[in-house]
């Protein structure tokens, strides 16, 4: 099952990122003629001074709030919606930013996109899909064992089957808790990478 669901949360990371492509081209007016100028701006090394770790920071802010919505969705059920409707919204924005860098750029933007979009960005996407996943099937566990624990109160079946899936949720809270410092890791290599490789062509 989570297997299942991973592929339809990258299917899903996918749709949006061809959507926010599609809503970049379709764009017409004075606000995208605003959008690419900043963007050039941006790309400016004469008026671009921020520092690694400023840089770095704001590249780890939005990760880590989908990381945690993420871990604690299976204790707060109403995150879960939360974090597809994120993992959509950052796929969005990615597809709409590659387009955007290469309608303002032409050719050289895609050497912009590979550098700085491209590895963070697909290594994020991946791993937040991921996460969604581990989430959702941690909170079908709790729902289990939550159903569990009401059949108990009748059945005397029911108070082993509740004491096995208690056991087994406690072990596998310890395996959630080292997926996500290993998610949380791979967060920060991903966000280093992005602010070495952006600094490189500022």
């Amino acid at each position: 099952m989570e297997k299942k669901l991973f592929y339809v949360l990258l299917f899903a990371a996918a749709t949006g990122l061809c959507t926010g492509a599609f809503f970049e081209v379709s764009m017409e007016g004075e606000g995208k003629a605003r959008l690419m100028e900043l963007l050039s701006v941006f790309f400016d090394t004469e008026q671009r001074a921020d520092s690694f770790g400023t840089m770095f920071l704001q590249n780890l802010r939005g990760g880590l709030l989908l990381l945690l919505l993420c871990f604690f969705s299976p204790a707060v059920w109403i995150f879960l919606p939360a974090d597809l409707l994120l993992l959509f919204c950052r796929s969005l924005s990615l597809g709409f930013s590659a387009a955007m860098l290469l309608e303002t750029f032409g050719l050289p933007g895609i050497r912009y996109i590979l550098l700085t979009l491209a590895p963070s960005g697909l290594l994020q996407t991946i791993l937040f899909a991921f996460f969604c996943a581990v989430s959702f099937r941690e909170c079908f566990r709790i729902f289990r064992l939550l159903y569990s624990t009401l059949r108990s109160g009748r059945l005397s079946a029911g108070e082993l089957r509740y004491k096995k899936n208690r056991t087994a949720l406690q072990l596998n809270a310890r395996q959630y808790l080292c997926w996500y410092l290993a998610g949380f890791a791979v967060l920060i290599l991903s966000c280093l990478l992005q602010t070495a490789l952006l600094q490189s062509v500022l």
